[in-house]
């Protein structure tokens, strides 16, 4: 799948797989050469980051839990992720 695809459709179809657990663990999903937009420290100890990723064209949010590493904006990454 391209990153653009991942949306709520495609949120709702993989949420039908529940219950997640030992046997069925969440799907995780890889994309390749995504560029930072915006980068944000968030939380109580400031160990989180709210992000805003392109690929192409597409922006998506997301959040990196507990994450000691500084991202800067128009830095590339290679992401393994979960959807939520």
């Amino acid at each position: 799948m391209n990153f653009c695809d991942y949306d709520y459709e495609c949120y709702q179809i993989i949420e039908s797989f529940e219950p997640y657990g030992e046997a069925n663990p969440k799907q995780l999903f890889f994309a390749k050469d995504t560029s930072v937009v915006h980068s944000q420290k968030v939380g109580q100890n400031q160990d989180h980051l709210k992000l805003i990723l392109k690929s192409d064209k597409h922006h998506k949010k997301a959040m990196a839990f507990f994450n000691d590493k500084k991202i800067n904006k128009g830095e590339k990454l290679d992401l393994i992720f979960t959807l939520y």
